[in-house]
C-alpha cells in the first residue's frame, strides 16, 4: 500500500483497507452464488443428451457430491469417494444419469466390478453383498472386461 500513496502508513489504515478488499471480494462470490443455485437433479436429467461422451460433466459430479456429502455411497461406509460408479455400466447405456450413477471408495468400487453387489440397479440403501456373482448377466462379461485393463492389487 506504501507503493500506492508513495508514503508509510500506519498499521491500523493497513488494515482498514484490507478488511475493505476481503468484503468486496466476499460479496462477489455471494452474488455469483445467488446468480447460479444448484441444479435439480431433473434439470441436469434433462440438460444431458441421449449418448454421452465417456467424461462425466461436472455438473453431474457436483450433483452427486451434494447428494453423498463426498462419501462413498456404499450403505454404512463413511470412507471419501474416489471414484464415480455406473450402476447401469456406461458401454450397455452410454449415459450419466445421476440416477444410475454411486460414488464409491476403491474397495467398494472393485466389489461391484466382481458383480458381488445385489440389487445393484436400486438406491444403495438397498444394496447387499452377495457371495457369487450372477455369470448370465450382461454385466458379468463387461466387469471382467474392466478387470482385465486393471493392475494386479498388492
Amino acid at each position: 500500500m506504501e507503493k500506492k500513496t508513495r508514503e508509510p502508513q500506519d498499521w491500523n489504515q493497513a488494515i482498514k483497507e484490507l478488511l475493505k478488499i476481503v468484503e468486496q471480494h466476499e460479496a462477489c462470490g455471494k452474488s455469483r452464488a445467488e446468480q447460479k443455485p444448484a441444479q435439480t437433479k431433473e434439470q441436469i436429467q434433462k440438460s444431458l443428451p441421449q449418448r454421452d461422451k465417456r467424461y462425466i460433466p461436472a455438473r453431474v459430479k457436483r450433483f452427486l457430491q451434494r447428494e453423498f456429502l463426498g462419501t462413498c455411497g456404499f450403505p454404512q461406509c463413511k470412507t471419501p469417494a474416489e471414484i464415480y460408479h455406473h450402476t447401469k455400466r456406461f458401454s450397455l447405456e452410454p449415459n450419466h444419469n445421476p440416477d444410475h450413477l454411486v460414488p464409491l471408495c476403491k474397495p467398494h468400487e472393485r466389489i461391484a466390478h466382481h458383480g458381488l453387489i445385489e440389487n445393484e440397479t436400486l438406491p444403495p440403501e438397498n444394496w447387499k453383498i452377495q457371495l457369487d456373482p450372477d455369470k448370465n448377466s450382461p454385466k458379468y462379461l463387461i466387469d471382467r472386461k474392466v478387470r482385465s485393463f486393471r493392475a494386479p492389487v498388492g
